[in-house]
């Protein structure tokens, strides 16, 4: 298990037999933690034991904190929202999850895309607006019903609208509208 910034490669028997040295010169070495949200925080929305209080004292310490996660469907304010729900101090611009970089992504590698539809939660929808892409879709679409009849309706409907793209996250509503409106769209 190695040892992170700079501090140079340890092995576990190292960091066992010599934990206060090294806890010591990891808190001396590094400016910046992030902490991974899901699972290592918090799981199944309970924080594990003694998270708030490490990064309090990583704050005490003046230590920079990001809170990053893989799931897309919470803005960083709805990520913010979260943890200090659960009693962990932290601002909106410490929180990081997936559908920022999605939405960076897209504006980097697309710039003229206004409007792009989302299978995904409103965390992929809120980040997409503040780099200025418009969308559809997303958990407004949730309950939308879908049957044979109605295919021909939305590939008309599509055709008089544009679309960008199709950005796909986290969605916990998936439907088979939503499978098919992507693909009508793509």
């Amino acid at each position: 298990m190695g040892v992170g910034c700079g501090t140079g490669a340890s092995t576990e028997d190292e960091v066992a037999s010599n934990a206060t040295d090294v806890v010591a010169r990891l808190l001396d070495d590094c400016d910046a933690f992030l902490f991974d949200c899901d699972g290592t925080l918090y799981h199944a929305g309970t924080l594990l034991p003694h998270v708030a209080e490490s990064v309090k004292f990583l704050r005490d310490l003046g230590k920079k904190l990001f809170f990053v996660t893989n799931t897309s469907s919470r803005s960083r304010e709805q990520l913010c929202a979260k943890l200090q729900g659960m009693g962990v101090p932290c601002e909106v611009h410490e929180c990081v999850p997936s559908c920022v970089f999605t939405a960076d992504y897209v504006k980097r590698m697309h710039p003229t895309a206004e409007r792009v539809y989302v299978v995904g939660g409103q965390g992929v929808v809120d980040e997409l607006v503040k780099v200025g892409i418009s969308s559809s879709g997303g958990p407004e679409e949730d309950t939308k019903k879908f049957d044979e009849a109605d295919f021909k309706r939305l590939a008309e409907e599509i055709g008089r609208e544009r679309y960008d793209g199709v950005v796909v996250g986290w969605d916990t509503g998936l439907t088979y509208y939503k499978i098919t409106k992507s693909s009508l769209v793509f």
